[in-house]
């Protein structure tokens, strides 16, 4: 009797370690699963994060790239020295020359040696050439950046996600050119004042225009006028981005805004 009994509580305790061993082979594969999701989940909000600075990035893309529009547009400038009445206090030949040995300063072809400009103006000028080339260095760089993500998702003909960075980066350009007009038409020279303290370090801005010719060939109206012109430029670019966006969204709406091969599997 005690050898049946030793028998049977054997058979059952190896019964239940046998029943034990499923259970906890199925408790570790949920555990596995549940790490395998988690991995899913955070890699998918990364990607998405990375799209959405992505679209970020195409705000400075428009406008610094309207800027280049502009800031060495000789023809502009002319239509702007009538405006201004420019022509009416020099020569336009004068005028010329100091424009064209100007646009050469900034681009790093010649000195400014230009009896147009006194010293001091001179001293600002190369300030604003520092500017001006950071501006320049800093829209290449976004359209290096830019250019090299579009190409990748060409290239994996991801045209459902090119459409939704397009359409996300033109929203926020349109909304940072409105913001930044309504705070230029509700009071540009408080702006224009704002932004020399900010970016000039001296007070060699403050001209006179009895005493400065730069300052009368550009004035306040002026600076408005090519800031306005850059803004209308980046709303009208920002417009043609969001309909290609919005073109390509509806075009390949079935392909998933972010692919992942594994959760195919």
């Amino acid at each position: 009797m005690c050898a049946e009994r030793d028998l049977v509580k054997n058979l059952y305790q190896e019964q239940e370690k046998n029943s034990a061993v499923p259970g906890a082979q199925k408790h570790s594969n949920q555990k596995k699963k549940i790490n395998v999701n988690f991995a899913k989940i955070s890699m998918s909000k990364i990607k998405k994060t990375f799209l959405v600075l992505l679209s970020l990035l195409f705000v400075p893309l428009i406008i610094l790239f309207s800027f280049n529009l502009f800031v060495f547009n000789e023809k502009y400038y002319e239509k702007e020295f009538v405006k201004t009445g420019v022509y009416e206090k020099y020569q336009k030949e004068d005028v010329k020359n100091a424009v064209d040995e100007l646009f050469g300063y900034f681009k790093d072809k010649n000195d400014l040696k230009t009896k147009f400009f006194n010293q001091k103006e001179k001293e600002h000028l190369k300030d604003v050439k520092n500017i001006i080339q950071k501006i320049i260095n800093l829209f290449y760089f976004v359209l290096v950046a830019s250019t090299a993500a579009i190409i990748y998702f060409l290239i994996h003909k991801k045209y459902f996600e090119i459409g939704k960075i397009l359409m996300r980066g033109s929203i926020f350009s349109i909304l940072t050119v409105i913001t930044f007009l309504s705070f230029s038409i509700m009071s540009f020279s408080s702006s224009f004042y704002l932004f020399h303290v900010t970016f000039f370090k001296n007070n060699l801005w403050m001209l006179n225009p009895e005493t400065d010719n730069l300052i009368n060939l550009f004035p306040e109206q002026f600076f408005f006028d090519i800031m306005k012109e850059i803004l209308v430029a980046s709303f009208s670019i920002s417009i043609l981005f969001l309909i290609l966006g919005a073109f390509l969204i509806k075009r390949y709406k079935g392909q998933p805004v972010i692919s992942d091969k594994r959760s195919k599997d």
